[in-house]
């Protein structure tokens, strides 16, 4: 009955990749690296049609990174814990509280 249990997130991860065919194992993906610290780990998954980011940060520590894809109009699909995107000059800036994910439909 917690909607912010374990159980119901797993839960929502799975609905979301039998619903999403990005998420399925012929789609492509994309990691987007830190040139100073590997989290938060940043990715994206499509299929051609749909793309999502997914970005996740299971550090103790706040952190972000800048990848080079722009994410404006994206909608959260899924998030827990403080994360957000924003634009940046030269694509889109990912800060992550301690313990969190995201995860947009762009």
């Amino acid at each position: 009955r917690d909607s912010e249990s374990l159980l119901n997130w797993t839960r929502a991860l799975i609905s979301l990749r039998k619903d999403n065919p990005a998420f399925w194992a012929d789609s492509s993906w994309e990691p987007y690296f830190s040139e100073t610290d590997p989290y938060p780990m940043v990715y994206s998954r499509s299929n051609g049609e749909e793309t999502f980011i997914i970005a996740l940060n299971p550090t103790g520590r706040t952190c972000k990174v800048e990848i080079p894809c722009r994410t404006e109009g994206a909608e959260t699909a899924l998030s827990q814990g403080k994360a957000s995107l924003k634009p940046s000059r030269n694509g889109t800036l990912v800060e992550m509280g301690a313990t969190s994910v995201i995860i947009v439909k762009l």
